[in-house]
């Protein structure tokens, strides 16, 4: 995954505030300007949207999910976004 000179996505399940005692919203504003190209897809399970600012910082989408049927239709659509990407697909064409 470089995010430099080549696309690529995560996806980051969040379930609460981060408790490592970093500022998320900081760090992911730092690997925005250092990695332009990657974005940062996240679903938040939890009632908080103090991780939301790591999907707006580096251009992914925030998929929030309450329930068990929701979450599996978040990551249903956020694995269906990484398949799409040109590089998974090319994986697919090939079998790789």
């Amino acid at each position: 995954m470089d995010g430099r000179l080549k696309d690529a996505l995560v996806v980051m399940f969040v379930d609460g505030e981060d408790g490592c005692g970093q500022n998320a919203c900081e760090v992911s504003a730092r690997i925005a300007r250092e990695q332009p190209r990657l974005r940062v897809n996240v679903v938040n399970i939890s009632e908080s949207k103090l991780s939301n600012c790591i999907a707006d910082n580096t251009g992914g989408r925030v998929y929030a999910a309450r329930e068990v049927g929701e979450v599996q239709k978040m990551l249903r659509e956020a694995m269906e976004e990484v398949a799409a990407t040109p590089a998974c697909a090319g994986a697919q064409a090939t079998g790789h």
